[in-house]
């Protein structure tokens, strides 16, 4: 359920916790200063852009986005500690995933759906001028992108939007995604690597399998899916049948669904996608532990990432296995 209005305040959040972020051992840079979690430094300037402009257009707003200093520490210290390296732990594992994907798994094209202000497309379509890149998105969250991402300040630092990279608007609530995607440039025939990391437990459960149905059936054979999702913590009810508010961020979107894993995979299964892996916040710390975040989701729902194959079909079997399946990393 996104605010028609305004960017979505989930993405904001999400990309701040990445320019503040710093390692909970104190290590230090090169430069000796603080050295953050995301590696992708070209990525952190471009979300310092966003977020500077969202501070300047919602400046009621400015505690969402982590950047003061006394919001940070109550957020920290009272309320989750650790909480924020977690986002650039997710985004660190994505840019290794599709780096993999297009120089090892030969994709030739990139869709992220719900990219919100993330830089993922940005910079690697940079990188990569030979592939295809297509970000899909919530009208106001990219309206608020692109405002960004054309004005004079984002081109002086990083140049024009690349023409390798195409931004398409639409509600994924209108089940129409595959078509705007085609409409866009989009190419089945191409070996893709689709990229669903913070969006479909905001999406109807429904509306969320039947994207990743079509996305099955208008892909070819070695095309990838990153999805995230919210693990169902004990107590909750169970997949789909009650609205949720994030715990440790209010004021964002609200998640509409929670699954363990083993419930979304019998879900997602029916769609055609196979298994290939998948990654929790504790295999997310491969440079770091933090043992206070830990501590905090301890016995609560917190997110997980689905690496999915086409055209790899479940049987009974990989169905019925229980987790933990192997991680993304192995």
């Amino acid at each position: 359920i996104m605010q028609n209005d305004r960017p979505s305040v989930t993405a904001i959040r999400t990309a701040s916790a990445c320019v503040v972020a710093t390692y909970p051992d104190g290590r230090l840079s090169a430069e000796g200063k603080p050295a953050y979690i995301y590696k992708n430094h070209t990525g952190r300037l471009m979300i310092q852009h966003f977020v500077a402009a969202y501070t300047s257009q919602y400046p009621h707003n400015n505690s969402l986005t982590y950047i003061n200093p006394a919001d940070r520490k109550e957020l920290l210290r009272n309320r989750a500690p650790g909480f924020l390296k977690h986002f650039p732990a997710r985004k660190n594992m994505i840019e290794e995933e599709a780096e993999h994907q297009i120089q090892d798994n030969g994709v030739e094209q990139v869709v992220v759906i719900g990219g919100g202000i993330d830089p993922l497309a940005l910079v690697k379509s940079r990188q990569f001028p030979h592939v295809s890149f297509i970000e899909f998105d919530h009208p106001a969250t990219q309206a608020f992108k692109l405002s960004v991402v054309n004005s004079p300040e984002f081109q002086k630092d990083f140049g024009t939007k690349p023409p390798n990279l195409q931004f398409v608007a639409d509600d994924l609530n209108n089940l129409t995604v595959v078509q705007v995607l085609k409409n866009a440039g989009y190419d089945p025939r191409k070996k893709t690597f689709f990229l669903l990391e913070g969006v479909l437990p905001f999406v109807p459960i429904e509306a969320s399998k039947k994207t990743l149905s079509d996305l099955y059936e208008n892909s070819v054979p070695g095309s990838v899916v990153i999805m995230g999702a919210m693990n169902r913590a004990h107590g909750d009810h169970a997949l789909g049948r009650e609205q949720h508010h994030n715990q440790f961020i209010q004021g964002t979107e609200p998640i509409l669904w929670r699954a363990k894993p083993i419930e979304l995979w019998k879900e997602i299964s029916e769609t055609g996608w196979g298994m290939a892996g998948i990654e929790t916040f504790a295999s997310l710390q491969r440079d770091f532990r933090d043992e206070a975040w830990m501590k905090t989701v301890q016995g609560e729902g917190t997110e997980f990432y689905m690496k999915l194959e086409h055209p790899v079909r479940p049987n009974a079997e990989t169905v019925a296995r229980p987790v933990p399946i192997p991680s993304l990393a192995s």
